[in-house]
């Protein structure tokens, strides 16, 4: 009974560790002379596929991002 207790645990545990992983990018866009925020905006990591479009305060979340370093880059 202990191991199927402890195997059970180990098979709940493993996806979580593979997903520890992986983070996100948060930020604001915004006017570079006005400071107002950009609706709508197109957030992309550059040479990625990953990327996000700006809420109407101007805010973005880029889930699921490896760890690293990147550029972004707004249109």
């Amino acid at each position: 009974m202990k191991r199927y207790c402890y195997s059970l645990f180990l098979f709940f545990l493993f996806p979580v560790i593979l997903l520890a992983g992986n983070g996100k990018i948060v930020g604001k866009v915004t006017d570079s002379q006005s400071k107002d925020a950009l609706i709508g905006a197109t957030v992309q990591i550059v040479g990625t596929t990953y990327g996000s479009s700006t809420d109407v305060d101007g805010r973005f979340v880029i889930l699921s991002v490896p760890p690293g370093d990147y550029k972004l880059k707004a249109s």
